[in-house]
């Protein structure tokens, strides 16, 4: 995408973690990096503007029908995955963890969250990604059958990568619900450099004025996840 006299700007946030994950995402600082290819120079940082607050225009039909369009698409697949769900047989399968113990569970109902519940309260409340036979799993997805089951929490690369993964995701709906920025490029996909999401806004220049209504906006995505899930 060849941008020219407007303006890109990737976001990069810097995570304090409150255990338990997720519930506990606080929002501490955001770091604000203009591309490097763009030649209009941002705002001072702390420098007041007017487009700060709610006087930013957003773009409402845009947004209507991209986040409609996004979730109905969303409802659709899980919908289905849930109906073909519920003709599958809940056979008895065998987990085998790490330490060589084996949990009994039922195939396409138990869960690796449902694995860690049975385990310990503390690793049910942490533990953000599993691994499925080496392969990744999201903690709330049925087993298919007997296998062999991992647990990470936020101490191992795979937990902070889910982590940060999932948090870009929430940055970006911040940004496009509180700004109606249009989302370009994220998560980031290099471990170890936490997490952003590059978003295309025209000629707008954030600062730190607009910090705080973008930090709201993550701390409502992840309230309305919490509660609707």
């Amino acid at each position: 995408m060849l941008l020219t006299s407007q303006l890109c700007w990737r976001f990069a946030l810097l995570l304090r973690r409150l255990p338990p994950p997720p519930s506990a995402l606080h929002f501490r600082t955001f770091l604000l990096r203009h591309c490097s290819s763009l030649h209009s120079p941002p705002l001072p940082m702390g420098t007041a503007s007017n487009d700060s607050g709610p006087s930013v225009p957003k773009d409402e039909a845009y947004l209507a029908t991209v986040i409609n369009k996004r979730i109905d698409l969303f409802k659709s697949i899980q919908d289905r995955e849930k109906l073909q769900r519920l003709s599958l047989s809940p056979d008895p399968i065998r987990i085998v963890l790490p330490d060589g113990s084996v949990k009994e569970g039922k195939k396409w109902n138990t869960t690796p969250f449902d694995v860690a519940k049975e385990i310990s309260k503390s690793l049910a409340s942490n533990a953000l990604i599993a691994k499925v036979d080496g392969a990744l799993w999201d903690m709330h997805r049925p087993l298919e059958g007997d296998c062999e089951l991992k647990l990470f929490t936020f101490d191992s690369d795979e937990g902070r990568d889910t982590f940060w993964h999932s948090s870009a995701h929430i940055l970006g709906q911040s940004l496009e619900q509180t700004y109606g920025c249009r989302l370009c490029i994220g998560p980031c996909t290099t471990r170890g450099e936490g997490f952003y999401y590059d978003a295309f806004y025209g000629d707008l220049g954030l600062n730190e004025d607009h910090f705080k209504r973008i930090d709201d906006g993550a701390k409502k995505a992840v309230l309305v996840s919490l509660f609707s899930t």
